[in-house]
């Protein structure tokens, strides 16, 4: 018993110490092309030091999912001989306390069946999304009539509506933040980053075709919406849980791209006072 809890503390200060690892380099590297970006020429130390910080990363990471690979692997092999056991593995049903196992509607009647559960909650969030405002339009056309609003200059909005380029696509990825759940096709952020030259090209293709179709891919306009419960709320509830929408990381990768370009022209129609929402 003593020697369990030994290696698992052990256990636990080897994947702190990794982490602290990861974020140190995701740190310094933004750090480097921060200065590179205030500089405008980089000298050969950053460079070098840069692929060297990049190499690293990418090392941690590879090796994070070479250790991934294996626990899959070990256990598909535990229990490969247990049919019933790989199928509850493979399916997700062994899920503990947060997996949500029945559910009551607005009528009180419970449901138990993961199709009707869900339906139940895309019900509950249809009705929440249901405007119960009773103001006219009209009523917000006399509002704003007086309401001088600021306006981006021309030379703004052509940085703003600038073709897409892979080096900007490339920045964001390295941007987004590591760690977070995938979305609906599974792909963590953490495999862009590995690759992210070759991403950012693949990508670049994509969203220009998106923006001549004037059309996002049907896999970047869906979520899946995984449900976290409240504490001390009555589990059988729509109401006991916080909805959290899971992107696919391309449509995060767009988002930072726009946020990075309204960054930049954003001081011009913004109060510097502003500090709260900004991109």
């Amino acid at each position: 018993m003593h020697r369990n809890l030994k290696v698992q503390a052990l256990i636990g200060e080897i994947r702190t110490e990794k982490f602290l690892r990861y974020e140190g380099l995701e740190k310094e590297i933004t750090a480097i092309k921060l200065t590179v970006l205030q500089v405008g020429q980089p000298s050969p130390e950053q460079c070098h030091r840069l692929r060297l910080r990049q190499q690293q990363l990418r090392d941690l990471v590879g090796n994070k999912a070479r250790a991934y690979v294996l626990v899959i692997q070990g256990h598909l092999y535990n229990v490969g001989d247990k049919a019933n056991k790989l199928v509850a593995w493979l399916t997700g049903r062994d899920r503990g306390k947060d997996w949500v196992g029945t559910i009551r509607d607005k009528t009180g009647e419970t449901h138990t069946t993961s199709e009707d559960i869900a339906k139940t909650f895309a019900q509950y969030y249809e009705r929440l999304d249901e405007s119960r405002a009773t103001f006219l339009d009209k009523d917000c056309t006399d509002l704003l009539r007086d309401v001088t609003l600021q306006v981006l200059s021309s030379e703004d909005q052509g940085e703003l509506e600038e073709d897409l380029s892979e080096e900007e696509i490339g920045q964001a990825i390295q941007e987004l933040q590591s760690g977070k759940a995938a979305g609906l096709n599974g792909i963590l952020v953490e495999l862009y980053k590995c690759m992210a030259k070759d991403a950012a090209k693949y990508m670049l293709k994509m969203l220009q075709a998106a923006r001549t179709e004037r059309i996002l891919p049907m896999d970047m306009r869906m979520t899946t919406i995984a449900v976290i419960p409240k504490k001390g709320k009555n589990p059988e509830t729509c109401s006991s849980y916080w909805p959290i929408s899971l992107l696919n990381a391309e449509v995060k990768v767009l988002a930072q791209v726009v946020a990075n370009r309204l960054r930049n022209v954003i001081t011009t129609v913004i109060h510097l006072d502003q500090a709260g929402f900004m991109p």
